[in-house]
């Protein structure tokens, strides 16, 4: 393979892809002349591959649905009493005036997250039949959160269906693992 498919994966993957394919035509056709057995062994080598693609993504997705309820019981488990070891650790000085603590594999701290205006829409039927009289650019196929929170913020506009909050500004908790641990190095 040249220096050049190295490089780049996707062209090292399609290069071996051909590879393959050529190396497993070139065995079936040993023996035979012309096309003639080029029809079946195609449809069967497609059919493999779907199959086998099918059988990759039911594995990933049950993997990923286990990978997920895992991270679910680790933040349930375990986020608290980091937390707490954080303050602790804020607490006793060891951060000086940072907002995070960097570790070998990551940080955790405290992010400031500013105010914020959240529309929720409670009652979906209602919330379009008032906007379509006070707030018409906010209907698309839904009610957009979007231009209700404008009209809210321009004109104090809260529709039937919908109830309006201030979120305060407030510390968000927050992990950050490091990128080398993500990206396999």
């Amino acid at each position: 393979m040249s220096d050049i498919v190295k490089q780049d994966p996707m062209k090292e993957a399609l290069a071996q892809a051909f590879e393959s394919i050529d190396s497993q035509a070139a065995i079936v056709q040993a023996g035979e002349t012309g096309l003639e057995w080029l029809p079946g062994w195609y449809t069967r080598r497609a059919g493999e591959l779907a199959d086998t693609k099918a059988r990759l993504e039911a594995a990933y997705h049950s993997a990923k649905r286990q990978i997920e309820a895992e991270e679910k019981a680790l933040k349930y488990r375990w986020e608290m009493p980091l937390r707490d070891e954080i303050d602790k650790q804020f607490g006793d000085g060891q951060a000086g005036k940072r907002k995070s603590i960097r570790n070998l594999f990551g940080k955790v701290g405290y992010r400031k997250m500013p105010s914020r205006i959240s529309v929720t829409i409670d009652d979906m039927d209602k919330a379009v039949i008032d906007a379509e009289q006070g707030c018409p650019e906010a209907i698309r196929r839904t009610v957009s959160k979007t231009e209700l929170k404008k009209a809210f913020l321009a004109h104090g506009l809260e529709l039937d269906g919908t109830h309006v909050e201030e979120i305060n500004e407030y510390q968000k908790f927050y992990i950050q693992p490091e990128r080398k641990l993500l990206e396999g190095e």
